[in-house]
């Protein structure tokens, strides 16, 4: 069953990482950023950043677009790339299973 973690979890982590270290943004004004909610199952959570760094596994998950009127997506995500794979700060690929967000049934949240 999947259960919603409070507070901030892996994969906020893993989002806020992934913003934070935008050097190509340095000095420009600032800008809206659209903001994700991500809820799968915090036992997959965990496992997603802690398993084997070549395991292609994929785990179910649930956008939610925080827009007034957005519907929740369901999906899979996985660790994307080959470097990144091996450091803390991880590259993640969503999946859609049916519907898009923003025009795609993908999303790359480079880390």
């Amino acid at each position: 069953m999947a259960t919603r973690a409070s507070g901030i979890d892996a994969v906020a982590l893993a989002l806020l990482a992934a913003l934070a270290g935008a050097p190509a943004l340095a000095g420009l004004p600032a800008a809206a950023i659209d903001t994700l909610a991500l809820e799968m199952d915090a036992r997959d959570a965990r496992v997603l950043f802690r398993k084997d760094p070549f395991d292609k596994s994929a785990f179910r998950v649930t956008v939610r677009p925080t827009e007034e009127g957005s519907v929740r997506l369901h999906g899979s995500i996985e660790v994307k790339g080959s470097f990144t794979r091996l450091t803390a700060k991880k590259s993640l690929l969503i999946k859609l299973d049916d519907g898009k967000w923003r025009g795609s049934s993908r999303i790359s949240l480079n880390g």
